[in-house]
């Protein structure tokens, strides 16, 4: 049987999360773990329910250097929030990819980091922009780079007593531009097979810098640092993106799975990357 509790606030929440016991799993909108419990994949010993601390957890906030977005904070609330609109538009585009109308308004950031699938759409964003993650428990918090965050298929450096609270964007720079792209099944509501997140700059016809998050490629979102080392300084043109290109297909180690194939990620990885940059460039 299934112990279940529901936290009204912040500091309940990190109380039962410090309790000794089973580990708990903790749910908030419940966009994926109640589709895992109706299938028969997911029998937890202990369950604590978030959605009541979205008073405190689910806000998006300037804090100046940063833009802070709750990890309780719905896609639909990311999507329409001006904040957002303004200094992150790439995570305004995959947002509003995730799902229906339905998920969006249960679907959470934070769900989507906790999740920790290789192809949970926003998290190649979040690479992209160099987020991190603020996790609290009774002890205090700690803010950890995302690009450090992930250590394995769906493990990260969260520890069972801690709660993903907010997630951290530096603002980007004035003429900072981007673009996110998917690969699916279908056009609309498909798991990706394979998705991009970049932003960058061009100027005077050179790739100032660009950075580049990748999923679905991996066993972790991919940070493409070795296409960024091949592009930045580099003057916009076909010999830059097919460097390009070649390092997409060194760094991602795609599998075959149900959806797709190793050969055809790569492939499409590739594709992206070029696509991605040329986007930048006529931005």
């Amino acid at each position: 049987m299934t112990e279940f509790h529901r936290a009204t606030s912040l500091g309940q929440a990190l109380e039962l999360l410090s309790q000794e016991g089973p580990t708990p799993t903790i749910i908030a909108g419940g966009t994926d773990v109640m589709v895992w419990k109706n299938a028969g994949n997911f029998h937890p010993e202990r369950v604590i329910d978030v959605w009541g601390v979205r008073p405190q957890c689910a806000g998006i906030v300037d804090h100046g250097d940063s833009i802070g977005v709750g990890a309780i904070a719905s896609y639909a609330e990311i999507i329409r929030n001006p904040l957002v609109q303004e200094h992150l538009p790439v995570l305004v585009e995959a947002a509003s990819e995730v799902g229906a109308v339905q998920i969006q308004n249960r679907g959470t950031l934070g769900g989507n980091i906790g999740g920790s699938s290789p192809a949970g759409d926003t998290l190649p964003v979040l690479l992209a922009y160099d987020a991190s993650v603020v996790l609290a428990s009774k002890e205090g918090t700690r803010e950890i780079p995302y690009r450090d965050y992930c250590t394995g298929y769906r493990q990260t450096v969260r520890k069972s007593h801690e709660m993903i609270t907010e997630v951290r964007f530096p603002k980007p720079s004035e003429g900072t531009s981007g673009s996110w792209f998917k690969a699916g099944t279908r056009l609309a509501q498909a798991i990706s097979k394979v998705m991009l997140a970049g932003v960058g700059e061009v100027r005077d016809g050179r790739f100032e810098w660009v950075r580049m998050g990748i999923g679905s490629v991996a066993p972790v979102p991919l940070l493409l640092d070795q296409v960024s080392g091949a592009v930045s300084g580099q003057a916009v043109s076909d010999e830059t993106l097919e460097a390009a290109r070649k390092a997409a297909h060194a760094q991602v180690a795609p599998i075959d799975d149900v959806r797709s194939n190793a050969e055809y990620r790569r492939a499409v990885a590739g594709n992206m990357v070029v696509r991605f940059l040329r986007t930048l460039a006529e931005q």
